[in-house]
């Protein structure tokens, strides 16, 4: 069985849904050949999985591109090209033409009131998969990094600026995380035109156990982190992705009238909580319930 499946969306939270896809598919199939389009950070993703037979770049190629690409890819003799969304653009039209799936391609979309990754239970009912429950299935990370034990991950960064914890919210957590546990270490991720907020934070809080990780181009260390922490505080759906196929406890703040983060990209882990959070609401109120989050459910 060969398969194409597209995760050149760039979003890293999407390719994390799509593991539970792969190892579906290897439990079943294990001679199976998976492969994958990629973009963004979902190429370095992908390329990390031993899973994937092989993943070809797929991000604003010209169309002489993508007859070249569609060409190579035929030649693989793919039977099934999974798809997220209905194929509109030309471009994507020409390339599945050329593939020429022999099943065709099959368009898999989430309904508004679904879990996102019910699109992967129905490509592993469809391919007669022997196991169908959805769990994500990240590929072990490849380097050793050494993380403090019980320590919290807090992200405070969003794709959507809005979303992104602002900087006296942050300093507030972070000065209540201290009262509260006072011995528990606090990672904070950061990239390189970001590093100066973090910094600013590290500054300003009253607490004393709070260090910055830098990964700016190391996934690696993404993924350790979220593995090896015991708490994650996260307003972005990549890193609850991330820490739910780790099975790890999270607090995801979500905007509450936001149906996609409330009910479509909801956290999986068997400990998590919800809390609602967004531009309107009183930010010094949420950080409060965060603590008592913790508290309360032995976080």
């Amino acid at each position: 069985m060969n398969i194409l499946f597209f995760s050149n969306d760039g979003k890293l939270g999407d390719a994390v849904l799509h593991t539970s896809l792969v190892k579906g598919i290897k439990d079943s199939y294990p001679d199976a050949n998976i492969y994958c389009t990629t973009a963004g950070s979902t190429t370095e993703f992908w390329q990390r999985d031993p899973r994937i037979t092989e993943s070809w770049y797929l991000w604003k190629l010209s169309f002489w591109q993508i007859i070249k690409l569609g060409l190579a890819i035929r030649k693989k003799k793919i039977d099934y090209i999974i798809s997220w969304n209905p194929i509109k653009a030309e471009k994507l039209k020409l390339l599945c033409w050329l593939i020429n799936p022999k099943h065709g391609v099959k368009v898999f979309v989430v309904k508004p009131h679904e879990h996102a990754s019910i699109k992967e239970q129905r490509v592993l009912e469809m391919l007669g998969c022997k196991e169908t429950k959805v769990r994500y299935n990240i590929t072990p990370t490849k380097v050793e990094y050494t993380w403090n034990e019980n320590s919290i991950y807090l992200n405070i960064f969003a794709s959507i600026e809005s979303r992104t914890i602002q900087h006296s919210d942050a300093v507030k957590l972070l000065d209540l995380l201290a009262e509260k546990f006072p011995t528990r270490t606090v990672y904070l991720t950061y990239v390189e035109q970001n590093k100066n907020r973090v910094d600013a934070l590290i500054e300003q809080t009253k607490n004393k156990h709070v260090i910055g990780v830098d990964c700016s181009n190391n996934l690696e260390k993404l993924l350790s982190l979220c593995e090896h922490t015991s708490l994650v505080i996260s307003p972005d759906t990549a890193i609850v992705h991330i820490a739910s196929a780790f099975n790890k406890t999270i607090i995801a703040l979500f905007e509450k009238d936001n149906m996609l983060l409330q009910t479509n990209w909801a956290p999986i882990s068997d400990r998590y909580t919800i809390i609602n959070f967004f531009k309107e609401h009183n930010r010094e109120e949420v950080m409060v319930l965060v603590i008592d989050t913790i508290v309360n459910n032995n976080f």
